[in-house]
Parts: C-alpha cells; sequence; structure tokens
C-alpha cells in the first residue's frame, strides 16, 4: 500500500510563474483576492488590485515568498491536445493524514493527469502502488 496517492481536481486554477518556476494553486483551496478581475498580474500593473497585493495573497503557497513573482494568472478553461477545452485538472501526489505532496501541476482533461502521475513518479494512477 503506498504512502502516497494520486489525488486529481478539477478547479480553476492560479498560476504563479516565478523564478524558482512555476506555481499552481487551486482556487478552491487558496481563494483569491477579491478586487482582481482574473486578469493577468503583472509587477506595476493595475487591475482592481495591485499586482504586489495579490504576489502577497499568495506568498504563503511559495517557498520564496514574494521574491522575484514574475507573473499571476488565473486559468479558468484549459484546451487539450484535440482541441477540447474544459476546467483544467490538477494532479499530484499526497500523503493522507500528513503535510506530505508534491506540487500540483494542470492539465486539460483527467486523462492527461493520470498520464502525468504514471510517467513522473512510475506509479499507478488510481492506487499509487508502484509499477513493476
Amino acid at each position: 500500500m503506498a504512502f502516497m496517492k494520486p489525488q486529481y481536481l478539477q478547479d480553476t486554477w492560479i498560476e504563479i510563474d516565478t523564478s524558482q518556476g512555476l506555481v499552481e494553486l487551486p482556487v478552491s483551496s487558496v481563494g483569491r483576492p477579491t478586487a482582481w478581475n482574473g486578469n493577468t498580474l503583472q509587477p506595476g500593473g493595475i487591475e482592481g488590485v495591485t499586482f504586489e497585493e495579490a504576489a502577497e495573497f499568495y506568498s504563503d503557497y511559495l517557498e520564496a515568498g514574494i521574491v522575484d513573482v514574475y507573473t499571476i494568472d488565473e486559468v479558468v478553461c484549459m484546451r487539450n491536445t484535440l482541441g477540447e477545452s474544459g476546467k483544467p485538472v490538477g494532479a499530484r501526489l499526497s500523503a493522507p493524514g500528513y503535510m506530505d505532496c508534491t506540487p500540483w501541476t494542470t492539465f486539460a482533461t483527467l486523462k492527461e493527469a493520470k498520464e502525468y502521475i504514471v510517467d513522473a513518479y512510475d506509479v499507478d494512477p488510481e492506487t499509487g502502488d508502484e509499477l513493476e
């Protein structure tokens, strides 16, 4: 029985581009600044909420805090390789009852998310058990 189990979540996602890479966060878990209309935020831009306010809002979820945040985006819809679109599906491994988890990665479909779990972690996409 695997310690880390695959977790999938279909949601709206916040993508934060940082010097340490892309961080993807589900809106249902982290929320969003109320004055933000979901447009791309960049340093110096004002869209009802400043870039700095949004970066501060999400800073607890960033390894280096708000240092070197380049853009903040809201992803409501994603298109797959067949041209179909829908709400993005996030995939990660998580240890139930513990804080241990891998970062979220988003995909256009659940099928693509499950393929990622197999390719990235070499585990069963349903149980998390190691593949033989």
